[in-house]
């Protein structure tokens, strides 16, 4: 059984999934988790989780054990947190968060840019300004110009009938890639930093959490613009 450690710098909670709560997928109420876990310059992915006694009781719903009728062996239903709920007692900095938990309306998850669905035709492409992005061979063909400007001083590109890499380089002490960004043939992205794929979750902020695809130039430009600093 695959075990697991808590996100809290200082706790030692390490066990089965049963002790801990996964980080949300909504970018909101995902923002709230960090910005309340005292810990900086770290990297969530889709093992990142935060142990029980972090939260007060009402906000979570026990373990219920079961039982599989087809083998007869035991098991426990997954631990669940109630909307928006967020963590809030760290013992181990001595003093307990005592901030209230945070609720959002569910309009603060709609994202407009992240959410709508792309065009159909060229036609609809010129009408809107000229952000839409119909498919891969139009992205192929348009990128150079687009970003003519991150291109020159801050990415390099490597690009395929397949898929297109936009990646910064490092030489400051041996040579090593910081960041990339991958754009397959079907408008899927990949972000990866040092190596390692960003969670899709951390990333609702410009991309759909179900398809993790662009359909807008101005999705990849917030991208790159975070991602290039």
């Amino acid at each position: 059984m695959k075990k697991y450690r808590c996100c809290i710098p200082g706790c030692n909670t390490y066990g089965p999934l049963s002790n801990f709560l996964s980080i949300p997928f909504e970018s909101q109420w995902r923002d709230q988790w960090l910005s309340v876990i005292p810990r900086k310059d770290w990297v969530v992915d889709s093992s990142t989780v935060a142990c029980i006694k972090h939260f007060q009781q009402s906000s979570i719903k026990q373990f219920i054990p079961t039982n599989n009728t087809q083998n007869g062996k035991k098991g426990t239903t997954k631990l669940h947190h109630n909307i928006l709920a967020v963590p809030q007692y760290f013992p181990e900095f001595g003093t307990p968060n005592n901030s209230q938990e945070s609720y959002f309306p569910v309009e603060m998850f709609e994202l407009y840019c992240r959410d709508s669905e792309g065009p159909d035709t060229t036609g609809d492409i010129e009408d809107d300004d000229k952000d839409y992005l119909l498919n891969y061979g139009y992205f192929k063909l348009k990128y150079p110009q687009r970003f003519a400007t991150f291109l020159e001083s801050i990415w390099q590109v490597h690009s395929t009938e397949e898929r297109t890499f936009f990646y910064t380089v490092d030489f400051s002490e041996r040579p090593r890639v910081p960041c990339s960004i991958k754009v397959d043939n079907d408008l899927r992205v990949v972000v990866s930093l040092d190596g390692r794929h960003v969670d899709p979750c951390d990333l609702t902020w410009v991309l759909p959490v179900t398809t993790n695809k662009i359909n807008r130039w101005s999705q990849l430009l917030a991208m790159l613009t975070m991602y290039g600093k």
